[in-house]
């Protein structure tokens, strides 16, 4: 009875932080994670065999790499930009350089990502109906064995490499210096292009 009551404390605690953007001019680092972490359970990627694609996948999802949304977080705040204008510095599309970006959007990572889609399609074709942010969503909040491999596998191959065809000597993924750009252009709602 104990054990539960401060179980259910702990959870209900836990949702309300995830969610609280009242500390930070600019809201919760945690803004993208909570978009598909909806309940407090351990993961089943945690249990993936290769601590490196464990590790990225876990810096993926909590926001800990080097896309221009967390690093335009890590300058001094006179020169700190609202994170829709922390724009992806690889194309031309001039919307953020966030997670939804880099996996389903930006594209000079055009043949990973059909790879990846393509891969994850084969065994989820449902996921035809879905829109661009309705399937990256599903993606990232997926704990099935398959898609997870699939999605360490796109992180681990773009890890530390600038994108195909990159125009711009700033490395994006996992490693590099990034540099704020101005300006913000929404981006379109489409579909997720199989």
């Amino acid at each position: 009875m104990i054990k539960n009551t401060l179980n259910q404390g702990f959870r209900t605690y836990w949702l309300s932080a995830l969610h609280n953007d009242a500390k930070t001019a600019n809201g919760n680092k945690l803004r993208n994670y909570r978009l598909y972490k909806t309940s407090f359970h351990k993961e089943k990627y945690l249990e993936h065999n290769d601590f490196e694609r464990r590790q990225n996948l876990g810096r993926l999802r909590l926001s800990c790499h080097k896309l221009l949304i967390e690093t335009g977080r890590h300058v001094r705040l006179c020169e700190r930009l609202a994170p829709e204008d922390r724009l992806c510095q690889y194309c031309s599309a001039q919307v953020c350089e966030d997670e939804l970006h880099f996996i389903m959007l930006c594209p000079n990572y055009t043949i990973l990502r059909k790879k990846l889609l393509d891969n994850i399609h084969s065994q989820y074709q449902f996921l035809s109906d879905y829109s661009t942010e309705e399937c990256y969503l599903w993606i990232m909040s997926s704990n099935e064995t398959f898609v997870t491999n699939e999605l360490s596998e796109f992180v681990l191959r773009t890890s530390g490499q600038p994108p195909s065809g990159a125009q711009y000597p700033i490395t994006v993924g996992w490693t590099g210096v990034t540099a704020p750009q101005v300006g913000f252009k929404p981006m379109s709602v489409e579909k997720c292009g199989w």
